[in-house]
């Protein structure tokens, strides 16, 4: 282990990947073989080989603890990338565990944990099926960039980390800008639509009532002395009183 890291620390990955390999045929348990193996394959660029020894260093690891997330964080940053497509992936690679999980890796405080947790914020990941996201998300998303471009050493990625957080900031306040007129859109056709449901119902109101008078004015005439007719047979009325006591 300890040659393994002093190439790794020298950049020869060639070298760090035959002796890590060795110290896991020693020694299969050790989480930190694992995981030291998948930064050598990765920093070599062989990203579809490094994740899944980077999952297997989270599988060993305490769940919870910083070698764990800083497993975790390592494996996701790998499998998003378009040539892992083909990896297999964990139980948490869908957007509503990813969520849950990014949120417990975050309280580390770490470059990658914070990218993690911003990355599936954004949205913008094509890896897995990532649901709608809000302004509120994203504006979360920016704040873990331009946390993770504090806790960068490379100027360039601090760059990168901090151009996405102004494009999430951006697309924020556009998101939020369309809410705010959509919500004034409602509130009019709101308004209108009560208008019209007050119309209607005093419509009804003035029909009810006219059919109201209509009967009275009905009644009145079937009970005037003209209208009256000799019942034909017993407790029978005029059709014009039977029609009245209809109406």
């Amino acid at each position: 282990m300890a040659d393994a890291s002093r190439h790794l620390a020298d950049q020869n990955y060639h070298k760090a990947d035959g002796l890590f390999r060795n110290a896991i045929a020693l020694e299969p348990g050790q989480p930190e073989a694992y995981y030291n193996l998948g930064v050598a394959l990765g920093n070599a660029g062989r990203h579809t080989e490094a994740a899944p020894h980077l999952l297997q260093a989270a599988a060993l690891f305490p769940e919870g603890s910083e070698d764990w997330i800083d497993s975790i964080a390592a494996a996701f940053d790998k499998l998003r990338l378009p040539e892992c497509a083909e990896v297999a992936k964990p139980e948490w690679w869908n957007d509503e565990a990813l969520k849950t999980l990014s949120k417990t890796v975050a309280g580390a405080d770490s470059q990658a944990a914070r990218g993690m947790r911003a990355a599936v914020l954004s949205g913008w990941n094509p890896a897995w099926e990532s649901g709608p996201r809000s302004a509120a998300d994203l504006k979360e998303a920016a704040k873990h960039y331009e946390r993770a471009a504090q806790l960068t050493h490379g100027p360039s990625q601090e760059r990168e980390f901090e151009t996405f957080a102004a494009a999430l900031r951006r697309d924020a306040a556009a998101m939020e800008t369309a809410e705010a007129e959509a919500r004034a859109v409602m509130t009019v056709e709101d308004q209108e639509a009560a208008v019209v449901e007050s119309m209607l119902a005093d419509e009804e109101a003035d029909m009810a009532a006219a059919a109201k008078r209509a009967g009275k004015a009905l009644r009145a005439l079937a009970n005037a002395p003209g209208m009256k007719a000799k019942p034909k047979g017993k407790g029978k009325g005029s059709g014009i009183q039977a029609a009245m006591l209809c109406v």
